[in-house]
């Protein structure tokens, strides 16, 4: 009597790409008029937003926006008041995969900081980093069981 091995396919993810993915982003804000003067900035805050990521000729391209809150006590007063500045950022890293890959962008605010230009503007620098990723799909036949073949 012979065997057979019975097989069962299943759809797989394999790693053909990681690297390392960043950027630094500045802005200039100015004050509204509705609102008082910078005196002493406490505190800067960013959160990011992921648009889109593309994988396309060797190039992993990433769009992110950005929203920041400027934290800050005006001139002369005790209370404090927030600013807020809205950026875009495009970063892009040289990937050695296929266009057909699925992409997965792992990307963080490393550091926010806002500079007092004058009483009515300030200077934002956010700075990015973070891992891009490519898998790619492939088909796998694993034994499930044995047979007995006549």
């Amino acid at each position: 009597m012979d065997t057979a091995f019975e097989k069962q396919s299943y759809m797989d993810h394999r790693l053909i790409w990681s690297g390392s993915i960043g950027g630094e982003e500045n802005a200039e804000c100015v004050v509204p008029d509705s609102m008082p003067d910078l005196g002493v900035i406490v505190d800067t805050d960013a959160i990011l937003s992921l648009r889109s990521k593309e994988l396309s000729g060797g190039r992993l391209s990433v769009a992110a926006d950005i929203s920041v809150k400027i934290l800050y006590q005006p001139e002369g007063q005790s209370v404090l008041r927030s600013l807020s500045v809205s950026m875009s950022s495009s970063l892009t890293a040289a990937v050695t995969a296929e266009d057909d890959c699925i992409p997965l962008v792992r990307l963080r605010v490393r550091t926010a900081e806002a500079k007092l230009l004058n009483s009515r503007k300030a200077s934002v620098r956010i700075e990015l980093a973070g891992m891009g990723y490519c898998y790619q799909k492939r088909k796998l036949e694993l034994v499930s069981g044995v047979s007995a073949c006549a």
